[in-house]
């Protein structure tokens, strides 16, 4: 590998202390979530480890059933971004797409991190989505 591939590589790849980092987060946000009666999945280049070091956004989409309706989706969404902030001892922002999202900034270990919560219907692949976000999960 010539020798400026090696240094691009360096300076983008994230270090094992920030993976390490980053899963902790993931795990506890995941667990968070779980404790609230939420199925959760954390999706985008932190859930496909495919993220460059620093930056560090992470999607968290709460699965919910299809028989859900839509305002309680975004209902449901925004209290369970709510609730995970507080636990968190962030600070969070309400967000717009096609839905609310609640858009977090919370220190973990020393750093700060966004997190945004975004609920969307459980579907299966090949099934039609019934809000935009719906196939990011998958």
């Amino acid at each position: 590998m010539p020798h400026d591939y090696k240094r691009i590589l360096h300076a983008i790849k994230p270090t094992k202390k920030e993976e390490e980092r980053i899963e902790r987060l993931v795990q506890k946000l995941t667990e968070l979530a779980e404790s609230l009666g939420c199925e959760s999945v954390v999706v985008g280049s932190i859930g496909k480890h495919t993220w460059l070091s620093g930056d560090h956004d992470i999607d968290l989409f709460i699965l919910m059933q299809k028989s859900v309706f839509r305002e309680e989706l975004e209902k449901k969404g925004l209290d369970i971004g709510k609730k995970i902030t507080r636990r968190m001892k962030g600070k969070y922002k309400i967000k717009y797409a096609e839905h609310p999202y609640t858009q977090i900034r919370a220190k973990f270990m020393s750093e700060f991190y966004d997190v945004d919560v975004v609920p969307c219907y459980k579907i299966n692949e090949g099934e039609k989505i019934l809000s935009a976000v719906d196939r990011s999960p998958l």
